[in-house]
């Protein structure tokens, strides 16, 4: 059977998936969500923002559902152990981190910061700072590094939308076929069930309520001019 659609396995969609009601779903991995539309196992997917510009000749770009944030993102951190920022930095990555990293590495630029990325198999900042003192943590991950002893030393989003006055745009939404007509109510929707969701959120990753409630409401689905200039911005800048 065709799927509908395929929904990011993150947290951040968790309000759009409860909202959605329009078809077949399943969620995936950002790799696994490209495929399942490349493959046209899904008529309609989100993909990270980098996943789409890589493949951009393949696919039709809809205006929404995206994952943006109007604020702190509070789940894509740099971090270390004890160690503050210095002029040259080596930072531990994972694999799902190509737009996050994109963001750092123009963040880190704009500061003066000279940095090499070492790729890493793990995803948890205590094994990602085992093989380096810095990580770019993100998701569900990050969210927990907030509850350690681990120093946070940029929340990467934020210091994108003070820096580029633009607001992160992670993960927009992608067809094989042109002119997918789309119904919004649902997309709307999802603001409704992000309460549940921060609750939820915080007991899964015992993490404060506070905490999650922010990263809910600063979560966006809605695309507006701020997301659409930080597309062409990140178009105009990124190469494959």
């Amino acid at each position: 059977m065709r799927l509908d659609w395929t929904f990011l396995k993150m947290s951040h969609s968790d309000p759009l998936v409860m909202a959605f009601k329009a078809g077949t779903m399943e969620r995936a991995s950002p790799s696994d969500s490209l495929a399942n539309v490349l493959d046209m196992r899904s008529k309609m997917s989100m993909v990270s923002l980098v996943s789409y510009l890589r493949n951009a000749k393949d696919l039709f770009l809809l205006r929404e559902p995206v994952i943006s944030f109007a604020g702190q993102t509070l789940s894509t951190l740099l971090v270390s152990r004890d160690k503050g920022m210095q002029k040259n930095m080596e930072i531990a990555i994972s694999a799902d981190t190509e737009t996050t990293r994109w963001y750092m590495s123009n963040v880190l630029r704009s500061m003066g910061v000279r940095f090499t990325l070492k790729s890493s198999g793990y995803i948890e900042a205590e094994e990602l700072l085992n093989e380096a003192d810095y990580a770019l943590v993100i998701g569900d991950e990050a969210l927990k590094v907030f509850s350690t002893k681990f120093r946070i030393l940029i929340d990467v989003g934020y210091e994108f939308l003070r820096i580029f006055e633009m607001f992160p745009l992670y993960a927009v939404s992608v067809a094989r076929e042109e002119n997918l007509d789309i119904s919004r109510d649902w997309i709307s929707d999802a603001n409704n069930y992000k309460e549940e969701c921060a609750e939820k959120l915080a007991s899964r990753l015992g993490i404060s309520t506070v905490l999650t409630r922010r990263y809910y409401e600063n979560v966006m689905y809605l695309a507006e001019s701020s997301t659409e200039n930080t597309l062409s911005f990140v178009r105009n800048g990124f190469t494959t």
